[in-house]
């Protein structure tokens, strides 16, 4: 490792473990939550936006989301 990565590595150590957790949660949390926003005002306000073809393709997926969650929540009890 050079001598810049070492001092990035060392700040990034220096920070306390839960404001890194915090910090990165919060950054996943807004991108998801700005994601799903997005999207609901497209269904509400744009449905002519949306082609028939990304709507079917868009629920198949979600659809498997839901199943994969199931099987895997019912195989850890």
């Amino acid at each position: 490792m050079n001598k810049f990565s070492e001092k990035i590595l060392g700040y990034w150590i220096a920070i306390p473990r839960w404001f890194r957790l915090f910090i990165l949660s919060a950054i996943t949390i807004y991108v998801i939550l700005l994601a799903l926003f997005e999207g609901v005002q497209i269904v509400f306000f744009n449905l002519e936006s949306i082609e028939l073809s990304t709507l079917i393709i868009a629920l198949i997926g979600s659809l498997l989301i839901v199943i994969i969650f199931k099987v895997l929540s019912h195989n850890s009890k």
